[in-house]
């Protein structure tokens, strides 16, 4: 399952791309915490991850290079894909360009609620990027990329991953949004210096403008395995012998 979260409203919502449904729940506070399902879209074939842009809007991540050369994809209500762009760079190396092509499956993606921005983080090659979403096209604003990925053969099977190197620098973990900022847990570290559970923590969240401007760099107490953005407040999980949650301000 892939989860997202409507900053308009009180509601999580979760794509399961192996039966290619969007289910959106509202949360309830009375005297516990409910979740009451409030809508079910349906379609959004080879899609691996989607994010709802607005009320007829939805964008998504492919994976799968035999469907589609393009990275993205914008999908109507009824789960029809309208178009899909941004298309993988060629490479003569088939190794690395079907490497490249995996960035959109293991990618966090995360949607402006305000202005139809999409941002994509890829964990294992440090690269960002900022699309302004429209009824009929897609445009990329901002790409940034900050390490050069070293990786392992990669996994087989129908959905491609990669597997990070123990050199590979693990960089931005997962992406939440507000109205004006992008927030991007950085780890920085490598498994071969830190091992596995170590590396894919973090204690930096690096702070962008819809513009791909650096803000700020946060630098929290803890690490942090991921964080979601309310208001002026990041919550975050931490993991040291059991999970916690940590609240900042961030103003």
């Amino acid at each position: 399952l892939f989860f997202s979260r409507d900053k308009r409203e009180n509601s999580v919502s979760f794509f399961a791309p192996r039966v290619n449904k969007f289910l959106n729940f509202y949360i309830e506070y009375k005297d516990s915490i409910t979740f009451e399902l409030k809508e079910e879209y349906s379609g959004f074939e080879n899609s691996n991850q989607l994010v709802r842009v607005n009320d007829t809007l939805f964008f998504s991540t492919f994976a799968n290079s035999s469907i589609t050369p393009d990275r993205y994809g914008l999908f109507n209500e009824k789960g029809e894909l309208l178009y899909s762009g941004v298309t993988y760079p060629n490479n003569n190396s088939q190794a690395i360009s079907d490497n490249l092509k995996s960035i959109a499956f293991q990618s966090s993606i995360a949607v402006n609620p305000d202005n139809s921005s999409v941002v994509s983080a890829c964990k294992f090659i440090g690269y960002m990027e900022i699309l302004s979403i429209g009824s009929s096209d897609m445009k990329k604003i901002f790409e940034l990329q900050t390490s050069d990925g070293r990786f392992d053969n990669q996994s087989q099977g129908n959905f491609m991953s990669l597997k990070p190197s123990p050199k590979s620098t693990v960089t931005y973990l997962c992406v939440d949004t507000s109205k004006d900022f992008i927030y991007l847990l950085y780890s920085g570290r490598t498994i071969e210096k830190f091992g596995k559970q170590k590396a894919f923590m973090g204690n930096t969240i690096l702070k962008f403008n819809w513009l791909g401007e650096p803000i700020e760099h946060l630098t929290l107490e803890h690490d942090i395995i991921s964080f979601s953005v309310v208001d002026n407040a990041l919550y975050a999980i931490g993991l040291d012998s059991i999970p916690k949650i940590f609240k900042y301000d961030i103003q």
